[in-house]
Parts: structure tokens; sequence; C-alpha cells
């Protein structure tokens, strides 16, 4: 393989992703460093089944169709500010590995010239993904919110509703509304009605595009935005996610590189990280809404590198799904 290739893809692990580096003049022998065997541990499991969970919070929101807050939270990140990255305090699922990182000889004779110094990854579709497609999700807590009485169309319509809003409201507000006075939760907002305006069949149904339009429709979306998708009722990990981040900290504690995500998302990515107990696997978490710049775009990843103190790509790699 000619080692002065300027992009190189290197298969990190089945169903895991795949690895960019971000240099020139890597040896594909860099593979060696990081090989990993993917083992489908057990991680955040359990069907989506909204009867089986502790439902008393929500329903007291849906079917009182309470208008969401008013999104003045403290929560909410500010435009392009990184946000400081807090590690739980307890709980963990990283597990032991005996896996060592490379050393002896072959780094003294310049086999790995560029070992990297830091390495970022991607979040949605490498590290985690939805337990179900995101029509399905919608339409469950719409029906929840009606106590499961209206007529509904299929999950599908839903999803390509929702595909349609969120392209539409991305183009036009891009990293989430950063940099143009508008929150994420309303960023979402949005997207949620549009998603429910484009699914046409809800016009089927007496009266439900009207109650969409007041209360419900907000009650929908807090409960969406709050609660599904920032924890275990919607994400999970991908499979081989644990094995991986563990034997990637390892590596990171013997001296190895740097380990984050740099992500298209918001700021709820903090909290799912948390839910999912992988938090405390990275060095920090950078998302385009609290950057201001979304990848591929080269200034995103400048970002990550001022963040870790590393001054050459060369000494970078990416790790993406795509």
């Amino acid at each position: 393989m000619n080692d002065n290739l300027v992009f190189i893809v290197l298969s990190l692990m089945t169903k895991f992703g795949t690895i960019f580096f971000l240099s020139h003049r890597i040896s594909y022998r860099v593979a060696q460093l990081i090989t990993v065997t993917s083992i489908n541990l057990p991680c955040a499991s359990g069907s989506f089944a909204l009867h089986n969970r502790n439902l008393s919070v929500r329903n007291s929101k849906l079917y009182s169709a309470s208008p969401a807050s008013d999104g003045d939270s403290t929560s909410e990140a500010k435009d392009a500010e990184i946000l400081p990255i807090s590690k739980p305090s307890v709980g963990t699922n990283l597990v032991k590995s005996d896996w060592k990182p490379p050393q002896g000889e072959a780094f003294k004779q310049g086999i790995f010239p560029n070992v990297p110094k830091l390495i970022t990854m991607d979040a949605t579709d490498t590290l985690i993904q939805l337990k179900s497609e995101v029509g399905l999700i919608y339409r469950n807590i719409l029906h929840e919110a009606t106590r499961f009485r209206a007529r509904l169309p299929t999950p599908d319509c839903f999803t390509q509703a929702f595909n349609k809003a969120f392209l539409e409201v991305d183009e036009n507000y891009p990293c989430y509304g950063c940099g143009l006075g508008m929150t994420s939760r309303e960023w979402w907002h949005m997207v949620s009605k549009k998603t429910f305006d484009y699914v046409e069949q809800l016009d089927y149904e007496p009266g439900l595009r009207r109650r969409l339009d007041g209360p419900l429709g907000d009650a929908v979306f807090e409960v969406l935005y709050s609660s599904v998708f920032t924890g275990t009722e919607a994400w999970e990990l991908k499979p081989g996610v644990l094995d991986a981040l563990s034997r990637f900290k390892m590596w990171r504690e013997e001296s190895g590189p740097m380990i984050a995500v740099l992500a298209n998302h918001d700021e709820r990515l903090h909290q799912i990280f948390t839910n999912l107990g992988i938090a405390d696997a990275f060095d920090f978490v950078l998302t385009s809404r609290e950057i201001g710049s979304a990848k591929p775009s080269r200034s995103a990843f400048e970002v990550a590198m001022s963040r870790a103190g590393v001054g050459e790509a060369s000494l970078c790699m990416h790790i993406g799904d795509g």
C-alpha cells in the first residue's frame, strides 16, 4: 500500500464505523495500533414499549396537554460556547480489557511516524443509534397523548415527514440555530411542528389537527425533547462500542491519544452519554450547536484540535460512519 496516500480508510471494527485519517503519510500499519474485536456486549436494552415504563410524569403532561416550558432553562447552551464537560461521579459501563498499547522498537525505528495525539469520534450511528425508526417514536408519543384513541398512519409516514422537516429547518437554521438567536429547544419545536404538519393523513382524524396546533402539540414536543430523546428510551449503544471504548480508554491512560467526540448534534448529547454510561470515556465532547460549526467543515475539526492543544492535522484522526 502507498505510504503517501492523502486519505486512508481503515476498518475499525464490524458494525462500528470507519476511521478517517486527517493526515498524510500515515502507514497502514497504524491499523495495528487500534485493532479491536467487535464483541456484542449487553448494553442499554429493552424494547420501545411505553406501557413498561414509568409514565406518571409524562402522562400528566400529555393528558393535560399543558404547554411546554418557555425555553429559558439554564441548561440551554449559549451560541458558539463550549460548555464545560462534567463527568459522572458514580457508575460506568466501561469494562476491563487485556489490551496493551503498542510499544517497543517499532516506535524507535519510525515505523509509525504519525502516532495520533487526538482521536475524535462521531456520535449517531457510530457510538449510539436509535432503538427504532424516528417515525415510530413520534407516532407512539402522539398516540399516547390521545390516550391511544386516535387512528394514526403508519410510522413510515411520520419518518418521511420528519426527514423533510429536519432537512428544511437545518438548511434555514444550521447548527441547530446557533448564532441566530434561537435555542435548540426552539429549533426542535419547529422540526416537531413541521413533522406533524407534513403527515397529511392526520387530517382524517376529526379534531386532531386543531389540537396539534395548540396545547397538545406543545405537550407532545416537550416529552419528545426533554424525555424521550435524552436517554435510553430512544437511544442505545451500537454493538461493540463498550469494548472498543474500554480499549481506547486504556490506550489513553498509557500516554496514548486524547479521546473526544465531535458530532453534529445539540447540547443534549452530554446527557445522552451520561444516561448511557459512557460520558467518562472521553476527554471532551463537542457538538455543532456549541461550537457553531458542523462537520465536515474544516473549522469544526480545528476547534477540536485547539481544545486538545494539537497543532498538526497529521496527528489527528476521526472515526465516523460514512
